[in-house]
């Protein structure tokens, strides 16, 4: 009985799965067919032409007042164009996935089906029980002739349709995944982004143009916010307690309050190498680091899930060193294992800094200032913990980013510092990507 159960388990599980999301996606297809994107692309299109063709006959007014006209209608139509790319790309790849799941959903209508009628066929062995009495004796002898193959025949494809309904039940959860980290970044029509308080960004991301702090901003927030910074260095430290100004509302759908310790912590690396680089105070809120990085993934066609969610940093990941490197010019490595006590104070000398997550647990931190040959500055986010530690004794990290600019080299493959000192072995420097 033990594949017959294992059948009749699974297929109450996907009868329930079945019955908990086909009115969800029922009702998303039926939206879909309804109102397709290419419908909604073409109107805006038409709207575009309406206006650039209302616009073209003013072409015999030409002054300062047709020329604040022309760039107010250009922002606007750029900001449509805008929405037209994000509805071809995120809106486009929503609909194929809930087409798909749709189809899925059929397909496990048929499964279901199919499970049932081959349970129902499941060989009795009574069915086939014959008597037989032996005239000598009169000794009455049961059999079961045909039993053993019918069983046999009945157990071959059980495992298939196990198999199958996993992995069906997969697919139209990844697909759910897949359609969360596209929920709230499908539209962008941002005109501008402030991406840190410093002098070398001057990107212009696709409709997204980049401001800059002015010195003046910086002093004032440095000034209302000491209990934030190293005053002997440029350390930053940003905390997740209640009440700060990037933890008091999600950013793009992102509470960094509950998740943001990445977050955090590249905002403390980034001022703190940008501050050397400067050789003044820089200061990059989390804000702005959640601006930036959404700016890149709107540019590059990329959900910021793959970054950043509610569910917490994604990790070491390419995504997110070639969109730190792009948005703030600077170097970046990322690595899948972390950085030893030596290895980080030969990194965090100069320019660079490292961003590196605790070994025994889900969090993130930042390890920027060098002091001496045995310490360095650490900056921690959570809510309680020490705010600096020149140094610790039980530092140790199971990932790591290193942000800095100029301050290492690839060689056969592998990062060197400018001491010959091996950082990473068989890692790429990202520089500005």
């Amino acid at each position: 009985m033990a594949k017959y159960d294992e059948l009749s388990s699974k297929l109450t599980e996907l009868r329930d799965f079945y019955n908990q999301n086909k009115d969800k996606i029922n009702t998303s297809y039926d939206c879909c067919v309804a109102h397709p994107c290419s419908k909604v692309s073409d109107e805006i299109s038409s709207l575009v032409s309406a206006i650039n063709s209302e616009l073209s006959k003013a072409s015999g007014w030409d002054d300062s007042a047709k020329d604040s006209l022309s760039d107010g209608i250009n922002t606007f139509v750029k900001s449509l164009n805008s929405i037209t790319t994000s509805i071809s790309s995120s809106w486009v790849n929503a609909e194929n996935l809930y087409k798909n799941n749709y189809d899925i959903l059929s397909e496990i209508n048929k499964l279901i089906s199919d499970m049932q009628s081959k349970l129902d066929s499941y060989p009795e062995k009574s069915d086939y029980k014959e008597v037989t009495y032996d005239p000598e004796t009169h000794e009455r002898h049961e059999s079961y002739p045909g039993y053993d193959d019918a069983m046999t025949s009945w157990e071959d494809g059980v495992s298939g349709l196990i198999s199958d309904a996993d992995s069906k039940i997969k697919s139209v959860n990844d697909n759910f995944s897949k359609l969360n980290g596209i929920n709230g970044a499908s539209v962008s029509v941002q005109t501008s982004v402030n991406l840190g308080a410093f002098s070398t960004t001057t990107t212009e991301y696709e409709g997204v143009k980049v401001a800059l702090d002015n010195d003046e901003d910086v002093s004032n927030w440095l000034a209302n916010n000491q209990k934030y910074y190293k005053k002997s260095g440029y350390t930053i430290r940003f905390s997740q307690s209640k009440g700060t100004p990037w933890t008091s509302e999600k950013l793009h759908g992102v509470s960094l309050r509950n998740s943001g310790c990445g977050i955090l912590s590249i905002a403390t690396c980034l001022s703190s190498t940008l501050s050397e680089l400067n050789g003044k105070q820089v200061v990059v809120t989390p804000n702005q680091v959640m601006d930036g990085l959404n700016a890149y993934c709107n540019k590059h066609n990329v959900s910021l899930s793959n970054i950043i969610s509610n569910k917490g940093f994604r990790g070491a990941n390419e995504t997110t060193a070639k969109a730190i490197s792009e948005v703030w010019n600077v170097d970046v490595m990322a690595s899948t294992r972390g950085l030893t006590k030596d290895e980080t104070i030969n990194t965090v000398k100069g320019n660079s800094s490292v961003l590196y997550s605790k070994a025994n647990e889900g969090h993130l931190a930042a390890a920027t200032e060098y002091i001496d040959k045995k310490n360095f500055v650490i900056a921690d986010t959570r809510t309680g913990r020490a705010t600096y530690l020149e140094g610790s004794n039980d530092y140790e990290s199971k990932y790591a980013f290193v942000i800095s600019k100029g301050m290492f080299e690839q060689k056969d493959g592998d990062v060197y510092d400018k001491e010959g000192n091996l950082i990473f072995k068989d890692k790429e420097i990202y520089s500005e990507y």
